[in-house]
């Protein structure tokens, strides 16, 4: 019954959003449909074998209603700035050349630190071509991963930045690409994180490259269109053939790391699986209905939403996992809770909704200034990714618990300069043919 009623609200809340807001690839109407399947769907695959409270879904729909808010204080604020009518000259952009050469290298540092970490444990590029090979080598670096067997230098470090700005700087490119080359190498920013996630099980790194592709496309298309990207049939099943490939790779890999590809071991890996992509949802409830009956403020003030920032400080120690306790669903655990218990940790319940207002307000002045502007600055269009990441990311946990996802939005920025060289070069050009 209280299903069902969430479930209502969500729709209205839909309904209502896209009444008040047109564009639905705006930062709050991402963030209340992007959360609705993820609710809804939880609701239905956990239905009864789950003991909802739904207290923590309240609180979360809650978020969602002063994310939106914040969003619209954000754009009035951005209004009393000097808007620019969108122009021809930013509609017709190209990126420049060594924007491409810059996403190209990004790529082959990706490759180079998947290929040493193979060569450094012990095996050969080889092993990716035979199935009993990869199951071995998978299953062994798995383990290392889980037990604190891997430890990476900061050469290494820095090269996993660029395995995730790779992605990143991809989905922008692939708006302004014109030709088939310029496409391909715009997906082709995924072939690192592929070979990491066919090497260590890593799923965690796979699905953040997805949502960071999406984060700089999305970007890309309000600054050059000004607009909404026309969902129609052909984009749809694009879509569609995207995220079942996604999902069909992060299916492989669990299996990868049991070993075997039996019946049973299908169905207690589509089991896991299912724990894996919506079990965050009923643990935050469970959590979220523990820690409101039992209240205690003591605040984080950051430690959990920033951790990896806070790590690079020293300020805090970021442990695998961040959360040690544990809930169980479906005969399986969970020990991810949404980004949305640290930032209550941090912050408190009504803090938190302060944060998550600071954080609308944000995407809100960024929105429109890309929207509204002929030209975007590339601090608004790093937040603005930052931003949609966020929001992607928050059903695993916060985006930035890890630093190398923080720095892939430094070197993203490094490539938004690079792509408006040429861009800024036919202005210049423009404005004296028109004197």
């Amino acid at each position: 019954m209280y299903g069902l009623i969430i479930t209502f609200i969500l729709i209205l809340l839909l309904i209502i959003e896209k009444i008040l807001i047109k564009n639905w690839i705006n930062p709050a109407y991402i963030m209340i449909a992007y959360w609705s399947i993820f609710i809804v769907s939880a609701i239905i695959a956990f239905g009864t074998d789950f003991n909802w409270n739904y207290l923590g879904l309240i609180w979360i729909i809650f978020a969602i209603i002063i994310f939106l808010f914040g969003q619209i204080i954000g754009s009035s604020f951005a209004k009393n700035k000097i808007l620019y009518k969108a122009s021809a000259v930013e509609t017709n952009k190209i990126l420049s050349n060594a924007s491409s050469q810059f996403i190209f290298i990004c790529i082959i540092i990706g490759l180079l630190k998947v290929l040493i970490e193979v060569v450094a444990n012990g095996f050969s590029v080889h092993m990716f071509f035979h199935i009993n090979s990869l199951i071995n080598m998978n299953t062994y670096m798995a383990q290392q991963r889980y037990y604190g067997g891997i430890s990476y230098s900061i050469i290494m470090q820095i090269m996993l930045i660029f395995v995730y700005a790779a992605p990143l700087c991809g989905g922008y490119s692939f708006v302004y690409a014109e030709k088939k080359s310029s496409r391909l190498l715009s997906f082709a920013t995924f072939i690192p994180i592929i070979g990491e996630l066919l090497l260590t099980n890593g799923k965690a790194g796979m699905i953040g490259s997805a949502f960071l592709w999406f984060s700089g496309y999305f970007v890309a298309y309000v600054e050059k269109y000004k607009k909404s990207p026309r969902i129609c049939m052909k984009i749809l099943v694009k879509v569609v053939v995207v995220i079942v490939f996604l999902f069909s790779l992060l299916y492989f890999s669990m299996l990868l790391r049991i070993g075997n590809f039996s019946i049973q071991t299908r169905d207690l890996v589509t089991k896991k699986f299912l724990v894996y992509a919506l079990g965050s949802i009923p643990a935050f409830d469970e959590w979220f209905s523990n820690y409101f009956y039992n209240y205690n403020p003591s605040y984080s003030l950051g430690t959990y939403t920033f951790i990896g920032l806070f790590n690079l400080l020293g300020i805090s120690l970021r442990k695998q996992g961040v959360f040690s306790d544990i809930v169980v669903i479906l005969n399986g655990y969970t020990n991810v809770f949404t980004a949305f218990r640290g930032i209550i940790l941090d912050y408190g319940m009504i803090g938190g909704l302060i944060f998550v207002m600071l954080f609308g307000i944000i995407a809100g002045y960024s929105f429109r200034i890309i929207l509204k502007r002929s030209r975007s600055t590339v601090i608004h269009r790093v937040l603005l990714s930052s931003i949609y990441f966020f929001i992607m990311q928050s059903v695993l946990g916060s985006a930035w618990a890890y630093l190398s996802y923080i720095l892939a939005f430094f070197v993203f920025s490094i490539y938004l300069w690079l792509a408006d060289r040429e861009f800024e070069l036919s202005f210049k050009l423009g404005r004296r043919k028109m004197y």
